[in-house]
């Protein structure tokens, strides 16, 4: 029988609550005042206290003091603040290190959960995995795995570090790709010059050029001084170019000249530069099936592949997780030494080790850092997990096979509230390809909105957990639509990457928004006018812009972080407005199905940006130009301080500025994902 102690005023006060415990099992050890209470502890090696809210934080703080290990659940909380100083809530308890706080009057079933739930924190030692997490610093670039798969790479990395040659990585988002390419640098005779990395997504090709070749002074409107690219930082060392496969024709053609001569021009100078680096490509995409559609130059891909890597999605080698689980244990525990973690349970390894990782090795470590913040005690239990880790491999084995069926698989808070908030004559058609699972997979992302929710009202989660939750939801959200993308053959295969207006001026932003949606209409002019309402020699003269595109404005605005009073709004009002409002204006009806899910994307990869705090992402996902237009103008109200410096960085007439910003509008002073 377990043993739980009550440490209350006088041993009449909880004659209820000991009878209750005394039928489901337990046996109640009532204590009077805090120093019987230790006394108990000490002499009966008790481990759950439920101790009286009257002796307040300062007994909370006296048990846990004198008895660090002991769980403690504090009962009979008010529920409302009040204005006696001395009355504490739920939320200061729980924040003082209590394991649970239970509000006055006393519900016994949230008392029975809170005990059941704290003797599962007891597990001994000997049931968690990893037996002891290493201490010390962890490596931070190490190839973890024992699988044949792994042992593989490991001998690939070492012959491909003996030589010189380019390399191609291809792999899944998350796999290592960025950690390969590092391990053959480290390992080869250029350890000791510079590893310089490019994502070549993330620019458009005009800046692309910029970022690879550098420029000289006065090259455009912006250029105060000679700056060397990326070639000349890396000259003696390595350069690795992530995502290649977004990469315009013509940045292509400037490239693949660049590696054949080794040498390169800076913008706006005539002096050729010679460059001696080893080049290491990486991509998500299959680049042998976008040559064959005339989407990646062929002399190219091959100028890459001489040395070529096939990256395991971590689904395929499942006999590394429990090695991941101690790698990234040891990694969270040095960074987060305020948290002592043990191990994770019998259970949690289980559900790991099932779990099919659509987000491989990266959603695995977020998973992992999630649970140590869940976790209330020195073991990561399942309840500790993400709510679809918690579900195992389950919901994959029961989706049927239908160009959909990873829409509704998307373990994220935001795409679920979509399908929740949506109007229902738009998301009918999803239904109906999954009959009773859409329905269910949209209950649940309702549920799980409403225990986000309840556990913000209680104090239970803060805004830096919240972020790192939804994250992690988006992260793994863009990497299903882009598998989602390639599966359906889609005509749009080519992805829009965020495009932030921080350093360009009003003609630079407007020009890469287009470029990037140009890119996911296969670089079809009339299609792309069509779809921005704009004529095509409108569109023409904007993408072939070529002066004054870059501004050397810093952005001065100083935002203060989110406030927490508005973390409900974060919750709910993110898909509102970056996909709700997207889908209703009227342009939505006109669009494909392939054209949905691409506003959807690109909304979720702003997103993303905006949460890790580029406040000048702009969503243009199923916009107009006249929108997008809108759109330039007020994320300059959240780059600069007033008017004066935002017209001035955009290089535009304050009178059009003010067209899309009213003259008595304040310019914002807190962060926010949204522009209002």
């Amino acid at each position: 029988m377990k043993t739980i102690l009550i440490i209350a005023k006088n041993e009449i006060t909880y004659p209820e609550l000991e009878k209750f415990l005394n039928n489901k099992g337990y046996s109640p050890i009532i204590a009077n005042g805090i120093e019987t209470g230790l006394s108990s502890i000490a002499s009966k090696d008790l481990n759950v206290v439920l101790m009286d809210a009257e002796f307040g934080i300062k007994g909370l703080e006296t048990i846990q003091r004198k008895h660090s290990k002991v769980i403690i659940v504090v009962i009979g909380v008010d529920k409302e603040m009040s204005d006696d100083k001395d009355s504490m809530a739920v939320a200061d308890f729980i924040a003082g290190g209590a394991f649970e706080a239970v509000a006055s009057p006393i519900d016994m079933d949230s008392v029975k959960s809170a005990i059941e739930s704290a003797f599962r924190r007891l597990s001994p030692r000997e049931e968690l995995f990893p037996e002891t997490i290493r201490e010390g610093e962890p490596t931070k670039y190490r190839l973890v795995g024992n699988s044949k798969v792994m042992l593989d790479l490991q001998k690939q990395i070492g012959a491909a570090a003996r030589n010189k040659n380019t390399v191609l990585i291809e792999g899944e988002t998350g796999t290592g790709k960025g950690l390969v390419a590092r391990l053959i640098h480290k390992k080869s005779d250029r350890k000791d010059e510079s590893f310089v990395s490019v994502n070549c997504g993330a620019l458009p090709s005009e800046l692309l050029e910029g970022e690879f070749f550098g420029h000289v002074k006065g090259a455009f409107t912006g250029a105060i001084a000679d700056k060397p690219g990326k070639f000349e930082q890396a000259n003696g060392g390595t350069l690795f170019l992530d995502e290649v496969g977004n990469m315009s024709p013509d940045c292509q053609m400037k490239l693949l000249s660049a590696l054949q001569d080794e040498e390169i021009t800076r913008l706006g100078g005539t002096k050729p530069i010679e460059v001696d680096v080893r080049v290491i490509a990486a991509t998500n995409q299959k680049l042998d099936e976008l040559v064959q559609k005339a989407k990646f130059r062929e002399d190219l891909y091959y100028r890459f592949k001489v040395i070529q890597f096939q990256l395991s999605p971590l689904g395929e080698r499942k006999e590394d997780i429990p090695l991941f689980i101690s790698h990234f244990l040891q990694l969270i525990q040095h960074e987060q030494r305020d948290k002592s973690i043990r191990g994770v349970s019998k259970e949690t390894k289980e559900l790991l080790e099932n779990y099919e990782w659509p987000g491989n090795v990266r959603q695995l470590e977020h998973c992992l850092r999630q649970a140590v913040v869940n976790a209330k005690g020195e073991a990561i239990l399942p309840e500790d997990l993400p709510s679809e880790i918690q579900g195992g491999s389950k919901i994959s084995a029961v989706i049927p096979e239908t160009s959909y069926s990873d829409i509704f698989d998307l373990p994220v808070m935001v795409f679920c509230q979509l399908v929740a908030d949506m109007a229902t004559h738009e998301i009918n058609d999803w239904l109906e390809k999954f009959s009773d699972y859409g329905h269910e997979a949209a209950n649940k992302a309702k549920q799980k909105i409403d225990n986000w929710n309840r556990e913000w009202a209680k104090g239970l989660l803060k805004f830096p957990d919240l972020q790192l939750r939804i994250q992690e939801g988006i992260d793994q959200a863009i990497s299903k639509l882009s598998t989602l993308r390639r599966e359906r053959d889609s005509k749009l295969t080519d992805e829009a990457q965020p495009v932030t207006i921080k350093g360009k001026t009003y003609k630079g932003s407007v020009k890469a928004v287009l470029h990037e949606i140009e890119k996911e209409y296969g670089w079809d002019r009339e299609k792309t006018a069509a779809a921005l309402k704009i004529g095509s020699d409108r569109l023409k003269k904007a993408l072939e812009e070529k002066s004054n595109l870059t501004t050397d404005k810093d952005a001065s605005q100083k935002l203060e972080r989110f406030p927490d009073e508005e973390i409900k709004r974060l919750l709910e009002e993110t898909i509102a407005y970056f996909v709700v409002d997207p889908l209703s204006r009227r342009e939505w009806g006109e669009k494909s199905s392939d054209e949905k899910i691409q506003t959807v994307h690109i909304a979720l990869k702003v997103t993303s940006k905006r949460l890790a705090g580029d406040h000048g992402s702009i969503c243009f996902g199923g916009m107009t130009f006249e929108q997008i237009e809108k759109e330039i103008c007020y994320r300059a109200a959240y780059l600069y301080e007033d008017v004066h410096k935002a017209v001035a960085a955009l290089d535009i007439d304050i009178r059009k500025f003010q067209q899309h910003w009213p003259p008595d509008q304040k310019f914002p002073s807190r962060y926010t994902l949204f522009s209002d």
